[in-house]
């Protein structure tokens, strides 16, 4: 019996935790507000969601604006840990610290995320397209309001990282990367052309710069539709056979 037990027990310790499903109730005020409904308890204060002992968390934001998003407050993403921004809801902080070798962490499906550093997005494990955009074009922008950092540590910086083979953010899970363009502080338009040159899922990203910040926005590619193509086909047909005639 005694080892039944301690076998029973053994098991119990190996068994993996269960992330913790937090949810920002609303309204706007900052991360650390009695605010958040953590495992179905409401009105729970913030905490250090993403570095809490082990815990993984699985954080939803879909309404309202959160502050206070830096490294200080949640500590580091890894692996088991997530954040889902939709709705109109906006979070914003210093910078934002991952450490993961695995899938994106962030799904911006819609709304905002904005960060004052100079050096807003880090990571520890290298770039693996860890902010993913999932909703529709102009859905959602990403903003870095410091750019007196180096040139690869503004936001175009972090698209074109290593090289511009590899980037910090992704469209439908799939890596958005230059081609081998490098920002340089200076040849924006390079990037954003590399950029919409490599749309997914007709979809691309375009960085825009104006008074210190940079944004990220999701656009659309323009193909046109099948229906649109064919009817354009048919038109030029008919001006053919009226030129024969």
């Amino acid at each position: 019996m005694k080892l039944t037990n301690l076998v029973y027990t053994l098991g119990l310790l190996t068994l993996p935790a269960h992330a913790a499903t937090v949810v920002w109730q609303g309204g706007a005020g900052a991360h650390g507000d009695a605010n958040w409904t953590v495992g179905g308890v409401t009105d729970q204060a913030g905490f250090d969601f993403f570095n809490n002992g082990g815990t993984d968390s699985d954080v939803t934001i879909s309404s309202g604006s959160v502050t206070g998003f830096d490294n200080a407050a949640i500590g580091t993403f890894d692996n088991g840990d997530s954040l889902t921004i939709t709705g109109d809801a906006s979070i914003s902080g210093d910078y934002f610290n991952t450490n993961t070798t695995g899938t994106p962490l962030v799904t911006l499906e819609s709304g905002s995320m904005s960060f004052s550093s100079s050096n807003a997005f880090r990571s520890t494990s290298g770039f693996n397209g860890t902010i993913n955009f999932t909703g529709l074009a102009g859905s959602a922008t990403i903003s870095q309001t410091d750019l007196t950092g180096t040139s690869n540590q503004a936001l175009a910086g972090k698209i074109s990282a290593n090289s511009g083979t590899t980037s910090y953010f992704s469209i439908d899970g799939i890596m958005a990367t230059t081609g081998g363009v490098v920002y340089d502080g200076t040849n924006l338009g390079a990037i954003n052309t590399a950029l919409a040159s490599n749309s997914i899922n007709g979809k691309y990203f375009e960085i825009t710069e104006a008074a210190g910040v940079q944004t990220l926005n999701l656009r659309s590619s323009s193909v046109p539709e099948p229906s649109s193509t064919a009817l354009i086909g048919l038109a030029g047909l008919g001006f053919i056979i009226r030129r024969r005639r």
